[in-house]
């Protein structure tokens, strides 16, 4: 119990710790320098003045109206009563010297836009407006590190030292906190896919009931409207519920008719209505045409500099990706990472070494929690490097978000697998502080 109670404030702590974060993240980032925010916000005025869903029109140049509507709905709630005097005049202010030094550590130039000086509070109707979403996208990045949490309860019921380490770990990703920070659609997407993780710990440890499954299903719809970056999480419910009722096909075609049926009913009138606009139920082919397809084949030599930016634009790159972290951050969140990966590793080996029949351990492996985990990350992956072979620009880190509480709970337990269980309680307080302290830098 003591245990318990000291998780549960250690996670108080957390949240407070990163709300505090977040809103500084969401205040000092100036208008509309987060990663697409004129297009993301320019969605919210739309669906403000409309009521309904803007449309990427063929030849009209690009924009985010192929995008799913539901963060944008939860924007629109919270800034309806904002007025607007100034959004259109923002692309004429693109700072023609933006990409002066792009990737470099310093703060000389970095804006994409060049700010007036009534760019603030009582004068520009888009300052406040974006200022409304930010701190409301903030209260979403909250939950989805309480979902963290919740996951790692999940998988480790007993040691709540896990579970405050994973939570702590995903807290202050100083990415995850400038994106919780901005008008971004990837907090819908994050929150909606740690609340499916959620559910499908909890399928996998107590088994499926149907409020369980509804419970998946309504994480897994809303999330698909939310962002396309959560559509990997529905083979994920697939293999989970395969592992589940593998002795009973009955209770998997119950159990997964329920679980996908929910979820179906929230998404078919919204692919109905992409593919009657574009052809196609993901609005891909629309986007491919107004943003523009990969023009040279990828190359091997594409490889390094593909996974340099995934993995640095997945810790910390600031504005539009043109601010980075110092290089010996990197280097120690790699280190970090590289020890996790081991210390996983040496799990795997230590449960080979028990005496286990093949079945047996082929049961076990099928059965654990991290290997839903781990698919769900691959199942992530994979549509990120398909996409990579599509379009000139690279994947973003931010696209692992829906599976952020997969990989908080992986590499907290790879790290604590080299230190005795006595000291995971102190662990979880480092894990918690290293990428804090680089939030702060």
């Amino acid at each position: 119990m003591k245990r318990l109670v000291i998780g549960h404030w250690s996670l108080v702590i957390i949240l407070a710790a990163f709300v505090l974060l977040a809103s500084a993240y969401a205040y000092v980032t100036p208008t509309l320098e987060a990663p697409d925010e004129i297009y993301h916000y320019d969605y919210i005025r739309s669906l403000v003045k409309t009521g309904r869903p803007p449309v990427l029109e063929a030849g009209g140049g690009r924009g985010f109206g192929h995008h799913a509507p539901l963060y944008y709905a939860y924007g629109a709630l919270v800034s309806f009563w904002v007025g607007e005097n100034d959004l259109e005049v923002w692309p004429t202010r693109h700072n023609p010297f933006f990409g002066y030094r792009f990737g470099d550590v310093g703060r000389d130039n970095k804006n994409l836009y060049l700010h007036p000086d009534d760019d603030a509070l009582g004068w520009s109707d888009t300052w406040l407006g974006i200022r409304l979403v930010r701190w409301a996208s903030v209260i979403l990045g909250a939950v989805t590190v309480w979902v963290v949490y919740r996951v790692g309860r999940e998988v480790f019921p007993e040691r709540p030292e896990m579970a405050v380490g994973a939570a702590g770990l995903a807290a202050f990703i100083p990415e995850f906190l400038f994106i919780s920070g901005a008008v971004n659609d990837d907090n819908g997407a994050a929150l909606f896919g740690a609340l499916a993780l959620w559910a499908m710990m909890r399928i996998l440890r107590e088994g499926p009931t149907p409020r369980r499954c509804v419970g998946l299903g309504l994480a897994l719809g809303l999330g698909w409207l939310s962002k396309l970056t959560v559509v990997a999480l529905v083979p994920t419910a697939g293999l989970m519920l395969l592992v589940t009722c593998r002795r009973s096909w009955r209770d998997l075609l119950r159990w997964g008719l329920l679980t996908f049926g929910v979820a179906a009913l929230l998404i078919a009138p919204w692919l109905a209505r992409q593919t009657v606009l574009y052809g196609d139920p993901t609005g891909t082919a629309r986007e491919m045409t107004e943003w523009g397809p990969r023009e040279q084949p990828i190359t091997l030599a594409n490889l390094g500099p593909d996974l340099y930016w995934l993995r640095t634009s997945f810790w910390g790159r600031l504005g539009y990706n043109q601010i980075p972290l110092s290089g010996w951050i990197y280097t120690l969140l790699d280190v970090v990472t590289l020890l996790a990966l081991l210390g996983l590793a040496r799990l795997t080996l230590h449960r080979l070494q028990s005496p286990l029949s093949n079945l047996q351990f082929l049961t076990y492996i099928l059965h654990s929690p991290f290997s839903i985990l781990s698919a769900s990350l691959l199942l992530t992956l994979l549509p990120m490097i398909v996409r990579r072979f599509l379009r000139p620009m690279p994947n973003f880190g931010r696209y692992l978000f829906p599976v952020l509480p997969a990989i908080a709970l992986l590499l907290f337990t790879g790290l604590s697998a080299w230190l005795p269980r006595r000291y995971h309680r102190q662990a979880a307080v480092v894990a918690t502080w290293e990428p804090g302290g680089q939030s702060c830098e």
